[in-house]
């Protein structure tokens, strides 16, 4: 699910429902080889837009050694909690030294 190529396009990443594996391609013949996992776990692959189409919501970066995923909290959602600052900038000038 929610595939992606690698910078230099010789590696597919996907997410296979248990974490994220990838796949070399050959371009001449056309051929994605073995998928290898490359670690487990549970991450939010895709945003589910009003149409029902799924886009992807992790990347990875141009040297293929970092990805950029959210994972899910392990908490309860119950428990999870948002915190919004109000007069962010005022907090800010209380808690940065002035210089």
């Amino acid at each position: 699910m929610a595939p992606v190529f690698s910078a230099d396009g010789s590696e597919i990443f996907a997410f296979d429902g248990d974490g994220l594996s990838v796949s070399p391609v050959q371009y001449s013949p056309l051929r994605v080889g073995n998928q290898r996992k490359l670690f487990r776990g549970q991450y939010w692959y895709g945003v589910a837009a009003s149409d029902g189409a799924l886009g992807r919501a992790w990347d990875v970066d141009s040297k293929n050694d970092r990805f950029l995923m959210i994972t899910f909290l392990e908490t309860p959602a119950a428990q999870a909690q948002v915190k919004i600052v109000l007069n962010w900038l005022d907090e800010l000038g209380r808690r940065v030294p002035k210089r």
